[in-house]
């Protein structure tokens, strides 16, 4: 063979094997059933808590077999209890007095949180955070002070929109002073922001106006019965609320004049005992609507599993334990097969799969330390 043609033979066999190889690694570096996972955690002993955690975890969630595996720690924050992600950006609540709020960006390479910005919560002890549904936009609610606050990302900097804060009290000895537990934008309302509170016992509808926020009204909930987190119904105008101190699940749903109202009553879990340990904790619902899960800590230690009907009902269908103590999450990740468990007080993060008729199989255990709150990457 002459020269030039071997040559040109040897070209050709360089494209066809480098195109191949980098293919192979663009398809790897797209495995779409590898997601990076956060986990924020306590980092100290506080009164409710004996936090044994260094920071915020980063871990791999294998969606084909519903796995966890470490991959990095960030550090040097101080009980970053409740994190939300975006795309690759990533906020932590740091649980203090006073409350602060940081920002990371995920670095794909080396597969670490580099740390961008930290921001005043506006309040104590903030204990919930969250992307508005476009990203660009950050929600905080404080359960010390019973304050919320808006924040907008502009340049890897949150700066703040507006603040807001509840006053008043209710019914138990939990209930002293407000406790703002949550505070989320409505993913088919943009302009709607609604935050829970366990120690007024309402529900607060805030209507964002030019980044300010502008309560349009609130719902009173039954005496007692502590709303902690809200849940939307993916296809419908309803939000279910998981009251802590009552161990029920209320349901919400619009009127003709475009105001919350409570359907029927509550559907009770358990008796709750009212007690820092003790209590109702996460609510979820998987993406086609079907069904909603409750976590109940202290004692009980279980998920409730509820079927949702055609029009937005509740029928509880039982429990599976929790797979540890206190299992202060849930999670569902984005494709509706598992449900994850995290049980802050046994340091351990069970993935369950979810079956058909809605019901859990445990499927996988992690190790996690002081697990309190867990979001998906991109």
């Amino acid at each position: 063979m002459p020269k030039s043609k071997i040559v040109i033979f040897c070209l050709i066999i360089f494209v066809l094997f480098g195109c191949r190889g980098n293919i192979k690694e663009k398809q790897m570096d797209m495995d779409e059933s590898i997601r990076p996972v956060v986990i924020g955690t306590y980092t100290r002993k506080e009164g409710h808590v004996d936090g044994k955690a260094t920071g915020i975890y980063l871990y791999k969630f294998d969606s084909k077999t519903g796995k966890l595996s470490y991959v990095s720690v960030a550090e040097g924050i101080v009980n970053p209890s409740y994190v939300a992600a975006s795309g690759l950006e990533v906020v932590a609540a740091s649980e203090v007095s006073p409350g602060e709020i940081t920002h990371f960006f995920y670095n794909q390479d080396n597969m670490t949180l580099v740390k961008k910005s930290s921001v005043s919560s506006y309040g104590d002890y903030p204990c919930y955070i969250s992307f508005s549904p476009h990203g660009n936009q950050v929600y905080v609610a404080n359960y010390g002070s019973g304050s919320v606050a808006a924040y907008e990302l502009r340049n890897t900097r949150l700066e703040l929109l507006d603040t807001a804060k509840h006053e008043g009290n209710s019914v138990t000895n939990r209930q002293q002073s407000a406790h703002a537990h949550m505070f989320v934008e409505n993913p088919t309302n943009p302009n709607e922001i609604i935050a829970a509170d366990l120690g007024t016992d309402k529900i607060y509808v805030y209507q964002k106006q030019q980044g300010k926020l502008k309560l349009n009204h609130h719902v009173m909930m039954n005496p007692g019965s502590g709303p902690r987190q809200l849940a939307f119904h993916p296809h419908q105008s309803i939000i279910y609320v998981l009251n802590e101190l009552s161990g029920s699940v209320a349901t919400l749903i619009k009127d003709s004049v475009a105001t919350y109202q409570l359907l029927g009553k509550e559907l009770s879990l358990t008796d709750i005992i009212n007690d820092m340990d003790v209590g109702a904790a996460d609510i979820q619902i998987t993406p086609d609507g079907k069904y909603l899960y409750a976590s109940v800590r202290g004692g009980m230690n279980k998920i409730f599993v509820l079927q949702i009907t055609d029009n937005g009902q509740l029928l509880l269908m039982g429990n599976v334990s929790s797979g540890g103590k206190t299992p202060r999450a849930i999670k569902i990740d984005g494709s509706g097969k598992f449900l994850f468990s995290l049980n802050q007080v046994s340091d351990i993060i069970v993935t369950y799969q979810i079956k058909k008729d809605g019901m859990l199989d445990s499927i996988a255990n992690s190790k996690v330390l002081t697990p309190v709150s867990m979001d998906f990457l991109y």
